[in-house]
């Protein structure tokens, strides 16, 4: 029985370990030589049909050939054995986005399970879009909630796969710039089609995946001539010459064209020769200031022109979006960068739509072409003063804090004291009149409340850094989000500000234990408590001493966590924070718990929940009620245990928090193994094991293994058992959890000598 103490495994056990971690979602485990078929409750409705195509190009011209390709291979794909996949290269502007999205709408009516389209943002000023932000994107297209997503890149993207597939579905890969960005997005389905566009070829990608490669160049000149008169209308056709020197002065740029009309239009009473002139005499300012062969001269020289026909206050407006890396803004975020009131803000950007210098995104957002953006960043550093756009950046940050600390407030207000206090913010904020409002706003921003951030700290303005990361933690925490969650705490690690610091590591200390990086979290909990106590907060140090119990306490530590958190707990009462003094309790039951004092454990956690009720903090309140059910099953009446269970199941999701609920479906089979229900606690089980795999809760994983090992052996299913013992001390021994590894190694002991003897 050696092997079982030292954790080795033939190769059939490292399969069954690969196959296990792999597939999250499957609802059929092979153990040994068997199998076992569970049918795990249904977690959601039916997936919608999602249509997210952009509207079509109007006057779409040209580019008979490359529609002719794209037709062919969607023909022979569909009717073969392999998917489409088409690459649309070129340079900025000369309109592989038009094309792709025009063919979309020619084919959709192929696709019957939907169209999915996602930009990338491979080429714009900001970070391009990652692939886990983009799978996010695609999961939502499918209902999935921020707190449903794994949080490992593969399962992410394994996940998306197994909804996509089988599904005649079109999916849009916009402004990709690398293989990697869109490598995890291909769905691995021959029932869909795939077309993707980049200023790269990408050779290596369709040398690798098949599919075809359509270069674009600019338009030829008959078809920018004609895609100005399909435009602008019978002025082309009245002075040909004017319009082809027109389209010359373009670069036959689609992008550049169509800006060229849009001025036409709004000019009716010039000719296309004054229009010409007009634009010449732009380029030439231009040309002046050029260095060099630029390839954006042309466009650049368009973007000029259009600008001029604009007022001051509506350049400024444009010139402002450039300097900060958000693509998408709604109403309020461009109110707070341009320092206007929403009726200004709105009127401001119906003029830049009008122009075809910005554009409407999903609901009420914007976003501007990233060549546009770029133009407009130039223009940013020539015209502004520094302090002007310093004040606008500020601005968009100050908005993004205030209206972020004013949906958390409403999201979680019992922490309310915790969080740093909002910027004196002067323009206008959203207002919510819910928890669901709060939450949607939250989900909504997200990404943009991260940007912001990450700049700040690209840019060492740290306090900024550090306010969102303090502001928005326990959302990103309650959702799951242990991503970004750790994204941001990381780089708010680097305020030079102690406090500040010691809360960030504070903070990633709970992101680390999640993911079952224990010494990580005891380490930074450490360096947390120094620096508070050099800064004299004892509000901080009860809390990171309180976390330091928690994780002794997880790692079977339980005297070294039960002082830790005894001490927190003193130290806490004097400073009057309800929230962390509730949650200091909570932390000491649970550890109390755990040592056998179930009288202790029930005085602090009767407290506990009494507090987090008059804070009316439901969430909490569903923690302290599992704690409670722990209780219960520990002192011997699962029924009760099973009524606290399943009341803190109900609120974890519907607060959209899977990231609590692996544990407490794991504890639900405890109770019905307790009742001799051995087979409905092991669909309980292997649920729960689903969940914890699907969502990265590693830490929940390595407990759900071993109990789903005792209840295997409790059924007599010996072989089963040891397969799981031995997957959890596999997966201890890689965390470094001593805990899950006694528990496994005990349980594999236990079972040695039983499984000798039945061979």
């Amino acid at each position: 029985m050696n092997d079982f103490e030292s954790g080795s495994r033939d190769p059939g056990d490292s399969v069954l370990l690969s196959r296990l971690r792999a597939d999250g979602s499957a609802s059929q485990y092979v153990v040994g030589e068997g199998s076992m078929t569970v049918q795990a409750s249904p977690l959601r409705s039916p997936i919608p049909v999602p249509r997210q195509l952009p509207m079509d190009v109007t006057a779409f011209t040209g580019r008979e050939r490359e529609l002719q390709v794209l037709d062919r291979i969607l023909d022979t794909s569909l009717n073969g054995p392999s998917f489409a996949n088409a690459v649309i290269s070129g340079p900025g502007g000369v309109g592989k986005t038009g094309l792709a999205v025009h063919w979309a709408h020619r084919v959709r009516d192929r696709f019957t399970d939907g169209e999915l389209y996602i930009d990338l943002h491979g080429y714009s000023p900001e970070r391009p879009l990652d692939p886990m932000d983009a799978l996010a994107q695609l999961l939502d297209s499918f209902g999935l909630s921020d707190n449903e997503l794994p949080q490992r890149l593969s399962e992410r993207a394994a996940r998306y796969r197994s909804l996509i597939y089988g599904r005649r579905m079109l999916l849009v890969l916009d402004n990709a710039s690398s293989n990697e960005q869109i490598r995890e997005l291909l769905p691995g389905s021959a029932t869909c089609a795939v077309v993707i566009t980049s200023r790269d070829r990408l050779d290596s990608f369709t040398a690798r995946y098949g599919g075809v490669s359509l270069s674009l160049d600019v338009l030829r000149r008959e078809d920018s001539v004609n895609l100005l008169g399909g435009l602008i209308g019978g002025r082309v056709g009245d002075d040909r010459a004017a319009s082809e020197e027109m389209a010359e002065s373009c670069g036959h740029h689609a992008l550049a064209l169509r800006i060229a009309a849009t001025i036409a239009i709004t000019r009716p009473d010039a000719s296309i020769s004054a229009l010409v002139e007009d634009l010449r005499r732009g380029r030439s300012e231009l040309d002046s200031l050029a260095i060099g062969d630029d390839p954006h001269t042309d466009l650049r020289a368009v973007f000029s022109w259009s600008l001029r026909n604009l007022s001051a206050e509506v350049r400024r407006a444009f010139v402002l979006i450039g300097l900060f890396p958000i693509n998408v803004l709604d109403l309020f975020g461009l109110a707070a960068l341009w320092g206007t009131t929403m009726d200004e803000a709105r009127e401001l950007s119906e003029v830049l739509i009008r122009a075809h210098l910005l554009s409407r995104a999903q609901g009420s957002r914007y976003a501007m072409h990233d060549l546009l953006r770029s133009y407009a960043h130039e223009l940013a550093e020539e015209e502004l003063a520094s302090t002007e756009r310093g004040s606008a950046v500020e601005r968009l940050l100050d908005f993004h804090a205030a209206a972020a600390s004013r949906a958390m407030d409403v999201f979680h207000p019992m922490e309310q004291a915790l969080r740093p206090d909002p910027p004196q913010f002067a323009g206008p904020v959203p207002e919510f009149g819910s928890q669901e409002a709060a939450l949607s706003w939250l989900n909504a921003e997200r990404v943009n409340l991260l940007a912001a951030a990450l700049w700040a700290a690209d840019h060492d303005q740290f306090h900024h850094t550090s306010r969102m990361a303090f502001t928005i933690f326990r959302y990103l925490d309650m959702c799951g989000n242990l991503y970004h969650n750790e994204r941001l705490q990381s780089a708010a690690i680097r305020v030079p500000h102690p406090v500040q610091r010691g809360r960030a590591f504070e903070y990633l200390s709970v992101v680390q234990v999640r993911t079952a990086r224990y010494e990580q979290a005891i380490e930074g909990s450490r360096q947390a408590i120094q620096l508070a106590r050099e800064a004299g907060d004892i509000a901080l140090e009860a809390a990171c001493l309180a976390n330091l119990g928690a994780y002794y306490s997880w790692t079977g530590r339980f005297e070294d966590g039960l002082e830790c958190l005894e001490r927190a707990l003193r130290l806490i009462l004097k400073t009057g924070l309800a929230s962390e003094i509730a949650r200091i309790r909570n932390l000491t039951g649970k550890a109390l718990l755990e040592l056998g004092r179930y009288e202790e454990a029930e005085e602090q956690l009767t407290i506990a929940l009494d507090m987090y009720r008059a804070g009316e903090s439901p969430y909490f309140e569903a923690v302290v009620n599992y704690r409670f059910g722990l209780l219960r099953l520990r002192s011997g009446d699962p029924g009760a245990a099973l009524k606290s269970f399943e009341f803190s199941r109900q609120v974890f999701t519907a607060m959209n928090n899977r990231s609590q609920v692996p544990g407490v479906i794991n504890d639900i089979a405890n109770a019905h193994r307790d009742q001799e229900e051995f087979e409905l606690a092991t669909e309980r089980h292997f649920e729960a094991l689903s969940m914890a795999r699907e969502f990265a809760v590693l830490d929940s994983e390595l407990i759900i293994l071993n109990d789903l090992a005792l209840t295997l052996r409790a059924d007599g299913r010996l072989e089963e058992a040891l397969q799981h013992h031995q997957l959890a001390l596999g997966l201890a021994r890689q965390s470094g959890h001593p805990l899950v590894l006694q528990r496994a190694k005990d349980g594999l002991n236990a079972l040695a000598a039983e499984v000798s003897s039945d061979r």
